[in-house]
C-alpha cells in the first residue's frame, strides 16, 4: 500500500511525503511532493479540507480564465465581422490561377462557398485541407488576398497539394466589396445569390458542409 505523511513548512507550505519511493508529480510551490521518505501515513481531516480548498480554488481559477478567454474571442470575432455585408452577394468576377472565368452571379441556383485567404495566414493553413476538400463536391470560389503574384500563388498551392480555384485580390478590392478585414473569412451564398453564412476565423470543414447544406434545402 501506499502510505502518506504530511506537515506544514513556514510561512504556509504542506509537504507531502509518500512510501515506498516512486515519484509521481509536484503540484505546486504550496504543495510538494517529496517520495524519497518512509514516514508512516498520516492523513486527517484538515489535510482534506487543505487539498479540497486548494483544488477548488485552482478550479474557479482556470473557470475564470476560460470565460475570459471566450469573452475576448467572441469579442475580438464580433469586432472582424461588424463591417461584412449582408444580403445580396457583391459582384465576383475574375479569372483564377487556371485561367478558368468566375462569376459568382452566373453560379446562381446552387449554394457557393466564397471563402477570402491568404498564403502567410497560420489560421488559412488549418482550414486548407477542409476547403480543399469540400471544393470536390461543392462549388467554392476562394480569393488570394495579398499573397504575392500569380507564379508565387500557384508555388504555394503545388507545394500543398491544393487545387481549389483561386482568384487574386492583391489590392482588396474584392475584400472591400464584401467588407472582410480579416483571414480567414467565409460567406455561404444561397441559390438566389443571398448571403446566408458568414465566419471570420477558422471554422470545421463539417461546420461549412452544413451551412451548404442548410442554404440548399432552405
Amino acid at each position: 500500500e501506499l502510505g502518506l505523511s504530511w506537515q506544514f513548512s513556514p510561512p504556509d507550505e504542506l509537504r507531502i511525503f509518500c512510501y515506498p519511493q516512486s515519484p509521481i508529480f509536484d503540484v505546486s510551490v504550496l504543495l510538494n511532493i517529496d517520495l524519497s521518505s518512509s514516514q508512516l501515513p498520516i492523513i486527517n481531516a484538515s489535510m482534506i479540507s487543505f487539498l479540497k480548498a486548494f483544488f477548488q480554488k485552482r478550479v474557479v481559477k482556470i473557470t475564470i480564465e476560460i470565460v475570459l478567454i471566450l469573452i475576448v474571442y467572441f469579442a475580438v470575432k464580433t469586432f472582424m465581422q461588424r463591417n461584412l455585408v449582408e444580403g445580396v452577394a457583391p459582384p465576383l468576377q475574375g479569372t483564377s490561377l487556371s485561367g478558368q472565368v468566375i462569376n459568382l452571379q452566373s453560379l446562381h441556383g446552387q449554394p457557393v462557398l466564397v471563402h477570402f485567404w491568404a498564403t502567410w495566414c497560420p489560421v488559412c493553413k488549418l482550414e486548407e485541407d477542409s476547403i480543399n476538400a469540400i471544393s470536390k463536391d461543392h462549388t467554392i470560389i476562394t480569393i488570394a488576398m495579398s499573397s504575392g503574384s500569380e507564379a508565387q500563388v500557384k508555388a504555394y498551392m503545388d507545394e500543398k497539394g491544393l487545387s481549389f480555384p483561386v482568384v487574386l485580390d492583391e489590392d482588396g478590392a474584392i475584400a472591400s466589396r464584401f467588407g472582410v478585414r480579416g483571414t480567414p473569412t467565409s460567406f455561404v451564398v444561397d441559390a438566389d445569390g443571398r448571403i446566408r453564412f458568414s465566419e471570420v476565423g477558422y471554422t470545421t470543414g463539417w461546420g461549412l458542409r452544413l451551412r451548404l447544406w442548410i442554404a440548399r434545402i432552405l
